[in-house]
């Protein structure tokens, strides 16, 4: 019953997808069904004289879709960018983080996708989000995004007065973690003492970070300098 509703799903994305609108004229009672129980996010139109549904957006049913159990790369195809980043931001917050969006400092020169606060491990991690597509190899275009993301949480350290003035949790972590979540897992593992997590691996990542901190050792982590100590 399960993988026949992924299936069904997975039919419904697809058709979304392929249609510039996110529309669907289907007279499939079974995928009209599914889309009705987003009826928040349902725009009805007529075309052609025919009344069509169109979703706003994806996100929702991609959300349900891993809650039965489907695979978060396959589910990611589906999804733009900013989509992307909100499922890794929904995924973080599903582990108790506090989670930051968009974040942007030093006069708007930087700008840090999602940051998920842990105050257990005193661990933030600073996530640079990467929607390229599946398959994707070029090592030399990562390269190049790890070195931009160390800058980044570097002068995040810098100016990190200003952050958590307004994200007050940020001061009770102890250091950032370079992250580059992407939705390929073409390329994974550690450049440069970055970690590079495909979305399918995010939550194994997450439930280990201590693990694979304790692998790479102090090369990972990068002072928090608001760090504020507490009893």
């Amino acid at each position: 019953m399960r993988l026949k509703l992924i299936e069904k799903y997975y039919k419904l994305l697809n058709m979304l997808r392929s249609n510039p609108g996110k529309c669907i004229e289907s007279e499939d009672v079974g995928l009209i069904s599914i889309i009705k129980r987003y009826e928040s996010y349902i725009v009805k139109e007529l075309y052609s004289g025919r009344e069509r549904l169109c979703v706003k957006t994806l996100l929702p049913m991609a959300l349900d879709l891993l809650k039965l159990g489907a695979d978060p790369q396959e589910v990611s195809k589906y999804l733009d960018w900013k989509d992307f980043e909100e499922l890794v931001s929904i995924i973080l917050s599903g582990y108790g983080m506090d989670v930051i969006r968009n974040y942007r400092f030093n006069l708007k020169r930087y700008e840090i996708d999602v940051i998920g606060i842990d105050l257990t491990t005193k661990y933030a991690l600073v996530i640079d989000c990467k929607h390229w597509r599946p398959g994707y190899r070029k090592k030399g275009k990562l390269v190049e995004a790890v070195k931009v993301h160390k800058l980044r949480v570097k002068y995040l350290s810098e100016f990190c007065s200003s952050i958590v003035s307004q994200y007050p949790s940020l001061s009770k972590v102890k250091y950032f973690i370079p992250v580059i979540v992407t939705l390929t897992d073409a390329l994974k593992g550690v450049i440069d003492n970055v970690f590079i997590v495909p979305i399918r691996f995010l939550r194994d990542f997450i439930n280990n970070i201590e693990y694979y901190v304790e692998l790479l050792g102090s090369k990972s982590l990068v002072m928090n300098k608001c760090f504020i100590k507490t009893s």
